[in-house]
């Protein structure tokens, strides 16, 4: 008797499922935070699958085994970071099989009359493209990384690969807060960023480079321009330098001489001096 009331319930609970799950397939395409949404993922109060929007034919797994319903359970609210190597049992959840990807998750209960119906989790996907637009705000360099090594970045193949077995290798410490790489023929430096501030550095999350070479070829360029505009400037103070001394010493020259002259006898020696200044009107005195 026991055996047939399980059967009988557990054949219930089947049907409830399945109309929860056609009810939502029916209703959330017309929602615009569905169609936004990369990850968009409902459950009923005890973790159980009621629809996925990268399966939408896949429905009644527990996905209690989740770590964002721990924090769920804790907080009200979670959020975290899926990548497609940590989702192998609940890859049904991600969209396609791309390797190169992370997603930003976060997960909500579906509260009515104070009591707890559901779970929604949605998400949002973080690739190279994403890496391109940050790119073009920041000016620098990035890469995203998880535990298997770095999976998309706005580098050239040769430096990505060459980051990729850096980041790999025991050299390579996450905890520090600044790295120098030899990226290819181009030495950077690089600083891990976690993409959410929860999330452990060695999980995975962005790395930033900049460019000391450049920034060094940079320098070198200022010293360069800085001596060359030191040395023009060098040459234009000598010069008036030299102009100056010319106008100061000539008037003076002529002054000398006439002193001579009129120390020699020469009562009748004139000096022409017309600078318009003080050393013209002394001139005058000697006239």
């Amino acid at each position: 008797m026991a055996m047939i009331w399980a059967l009988v319930r557990q054949i219930n609970e089947g049907k409830i499922l399945n109309d929860a799950h056609l009810r939502l397939s029916s209703i959330l395409p017309f929602l615009s935070i569905y169609r936004e949404a990369d990850i968009f993922v409902v459950t009923n109060a005890e973790g159980i699958l009621l629809f996925t929007k990268s399966s939408p034919k896949v429905f009644g797994d527990d996905l209690t085994n989740l770590r964002i319903f721990e924090e769920l359970a804790e907080r009200g609210v979670a959020i975290d970071v899926w990548y497609a190597h940590m989702q192998k049992e609940n890859g049904f959840l991600l969209p396609g099989s791309d390797s190169d990807v992370a997603y930003q998750v976060i997960a909500s209960p579906i509260v009515f009359r104070n009591e707890i119906h559901g779970v929604v989790i949605c998400g949002h996907r973080i690739d190279k493209d994403t890496l391109f637009r940050l790119e073009n705000i920041s000016g620098v360099d990035l890469a995203l990384y998880s535990a298997k090594g770095v999976m998309a970045s706005t580098l050239t193949v040769s430096r990505e690969q060459a980051l990729n077995a850096l980041v790999k290798s025991s050299n390579y410490d996450m905890k520090r807060d600044v790295h120098e790489a030899f990226l290819g023929k181009e030495d950077f430096l690089s600083m891990t960023l976690p993409i959410l501030a929860k999330t452990r550095a060695e999980v995975g999350g962005f790395i930033v480079l900049e460019s000391l070479t450049k920034e060094l070829r940079f320098v070198s360029k200022l010293r360069v321009t800085l001596f060359i505009v030191g040395g023009i400037i060098f040459l234009i103070s000598v010069g008036f330098s030299f102009i100056l001394s010319k106008g100061i010493t000539r008037p003076v020259k002529k002054l000398a001489m006439a002193a001579n002259n009129i120390g020699a006898g020469k009562f009748d020696t004139k000096v022409d001096i017309r600078t318009g200044d003080e050393l013209e009107m002394l001139g005058n005195a000697y006239n």
